[in-house]
């Protein structure tokens, strides 16, 4: 079994590939902590600004590439993992992948105070890219689930409480995992 969860920064990749994997016993691995393992930085922000972008994006490949025979892992990826299909044909394989789908406005919500992150300090630039992947979010997707609703988890997935909104969402996706018999 491997499940692959993709969507837009924010939208609850990490928070629930953490439980969803902690609920089936299963070890979760992040794409983007991989490749900046390999990079030998300290952070994604670091490799853009000392490496570039493209150089980003050849460790996405390559991770990718080492993860398409994993078995028995729950993959949480970056949100820019479906700019290549090259990516996601690797993890694809033997896969099934959880598109987490949040409308704009609830990530806006969610980073109003996070300042951590390069995209989000230029508004426009972050809402040009969620539109530019949203069809492609749905283009790979085999099973949707909308994380939409106002539920309070860290968009980096250290929340240690989940709200009962969260809950349900976690059995949504367990519910549809189940139904495409995987």
């Amino acid at each position: 079994m491997k499940i692959i969860f993709i969507g837009f920064m924010g939208a609850g990749k990490s928070f629930f590939s953490k439980r969803f994997a902690e609920h089936l016993g299963l070890e979760r691995v992040e794409t983007d902590e991989l490749a900046i393992k390999k990079s030998g930085r300290a952070s994604i922000k670091e490799i853009f600004e000392k490496d570039g972008e493209i150089r980003f994006r050849e460790l996405e490949i390559e991770t990718a590439k080492e993860l398409q025979e994993k078995d028995n892992v729950v993959i949480d990826t970056g949100g820019g993992v479906v700019l290549n299909k090259i990516i996601l044909d690797y993890l694809r394989k033997d896969g099934v992948v959880i598109f987490l789908k949040s409308s704009l406005p609830a990530i806006e919500e969610r980073f109003k105070d996070d300042e951590a992150r390069p995209l989000w300090k230029d508004k426009e630039k972050f809402r040009q890219f969620y539109e530019l992947r949203l069809p492609l979010y749905q283009q790979y997707a085999d099973v949707e689930v909308d994380t939409s609703s106002p539920i309070l988890f860290s968009p980096d997935g250290k929340s240690q409480e989940m709200t009962k909104g969260a809950e349900k969402i976690l059995e949504e996706i367990i519910k549809k995992i189940k139904a495409i018999n995987f």
